[in-house]
């Protein structure tokens, strides 16, 4: 009898760290990162994430590590803000909404995802604490089954 598992929760095994700019815009700071840990981050198709009955999308940028064989993402913890129209008789009748993906992590501008089997090669060809343009640069750790599944991509 073969059984066909839709779930795996070992699929999609990470690690994630979060890194906080110096306040550089996410164009200036993804090209300062590419420049800087001599990496190819491109963007792609943003990640998308339902809150309640809205959908939030954030930045996410992608690089393929030849040597390691892996994929590794960046992604922006602020989504896009999005107009909704407000309340008719609001004095402000268009209102900009944005979300956090890891609300818990607000702390952080971006997040790195990184297959747990390749970690520690990539960790050690990303010299990020030492970089100018990043204040703060952290692994982070028990993200509930939520979060996790709100980063699956």
């Amino acid at each position: 009898m073969t059984v066909l598992q839709l779930w795996d929760d070992d699929q999609d095994d990470f690690s994630l760290f979060g890194i906080k700019s110096n306040g550089l815009n996410e164009a200036k700071f993804v090209f300062q990162f590419n420049k800087t840990l001599n990496i190819k981050f491109q963007r792609v198709e943003d990640l998308d994430a339902k809150v309640g009955d809205k959908i939030f999308c954030f930045s996410l940028y992608h690089f393929f590590h030849l040597v390691e064989d892996c994929d590794i993402y960046l992604i922006k913890n602020l989504s896009h803000s999005q107009k909704t129209q407000g309340n008719a008789n609001s004095l402000f009748g268009i209102i900009e909404e944005s979300n956090h993906i890891l609300n818990k992590h607000k702390f952080f501008d971006y997040f790195i995802k990184i297959p747990t089997s390749s970690e520690a090669f990539v960790l050690n060809q990303l010299s990020l604490p030492s970089a100018s343009f990043i204040q703060n640069f952290s692994q982070i750790h028990n993200l509930t089954n939520k979060e996790r599944k709100l980063l699956f991509i």
